[in-house]
């Protein structure tokens, strides 16, 4: 579902805009992925974001964020 507009390797700005996935730390991608679920991190994309992990456990968004990033 991610790949769509991340591209398969995360090199992709989402609709030109987003931060390049592949280059942010886990730690950063924890952080965007959990702001964007409480509604309190991102810009002109954080409706669109959070409807995409607004059904994950913080829990589920730390591990994910470890699987991509570097």
């Amino acid at each position: 579902m991610c790949s769509s507009c991340h591209g398969t390797k995360w090199n992709k700005k989402a609709l030109g805009r987003s931060k390049i996935v592949s280059q942010m730390t886990h730690a950063e991608i924890a952080t965007a992925l959990k702001g964007y679920k409480a509604g309190t991190y991102g810009g002109s994309m954080k409706a669109v974001m959070k409807g995409q992990v607004s059904r994950y456990s913080d829990a589920d968004l730390e591990v994910f964020s470890k699987t991509i990033g570097k």
